[in-house]
């Protein structure tokens, strides 16, 4: 399997198997995160992210640094460089479960202890740089509902969003952070979509799913799995749901 990054907490690497019937399609993600879908199935694809940290990264994929080996002394060295965005390659490998999270002052995810305290990445490195020229996707960094209806139609188009409801730091109180979120404006847009787009593939968990999608009658299929999660809390089901499927 082909990672544009080798780990990225909530990456879909584990439904790429259930997803080879879009092999070689035009696939769009709009929470593209670390891509891994397009990485692995697309033949032309559309990356867009609003993070500007990972929009820079893909749009600046074959300047990453990926030395021959980098150890746990390099990781903290430059994960405050001016430009460590760089190094995410690497950080990403050994990073806390596969956290990807920066502040103002730059990279800031613990590093995995025990058992890693360097990595060898070149030879994958290459092999991600390889298929991501040829790839050559295009990389946006807006909104999802702010990507062109154009880059849109016909396409498969993923949507992996801040999941709703879910234990997790972006919507969990203890934290004191704003969601800012607009569900219910996301599911009228998901709904939209299937009217242009040959087939919308959807992940949240599945009550998200069904609560909102209740009555759709373009539901083509649903899987789930048991998510894994940190602490205390159990993990839901995530399911990845198939609308909308146009010949």
């Amino acid at each position: 399997m082909i990672k544009f990054l080798p780990s990225y907490v909530g990456a879909k690497s584990y439904w790429i198997e259930s997803l080879q019937p879009y092999k070689d399609s035009n696939i769009v993600e709009l929470f593209a995160g670390s891509a891994v879908i397009s990485a692995n199935l697309a033949k032309t694809a559309v990356i867009n992210d609003l993070d500007p940290i990972i929009y820079k990264v893909f749009s600046n994929y074959d300047q990453l640094i990926v030395p021959e080996v980098f150890s746990e002394a390099d990781y903290y060295q430059h994960r405050q460089d001016a430009d460590w965005w760089k190094y995410l390659y690497c950080f990403q490998k050994m990073s806390f479960s596969g956290v990807f999270r920066y502040s103002k002052n730059g990279y800031n995810v613990p590093m995995k202890k025990g058992y890693i305290d360097n990595v060898s990445l070149q030879a994958d490195y290459k092999e991600a740089l390889d298929r991501f020229k040829q790839l050559n996707p295009t990389v946006l960094n807006l909104s999802y509902d702010s990507v062109p209806l154009d880059l849109l139609s016909g396409k498969v188009v993923v949507l992996d969003p801040p999941y709703q409801n879910k234990q997790a730091s972006y919507n969990d109180t203890k934290t004191k952070k704003k969601d800012v979120f607009d569900y219910p404006k996301y599911w009228d847009y998901v709904r939209n979509l299937t009217t242009i787009a040959q087939t919308v593939i959807v992940f949240d968990t599945q009550d998200n799913i069904r609560n909102n999608l209740k009555g759709f009658a373009n539901v083509m299929g649903l899987q789930t799995r048991k998510m894994r999660v940190n602490g205390k809390h159990d993990g839901d089901l995530e399911a990845m749901c198939i609308l909308g499927e146009r010949k």
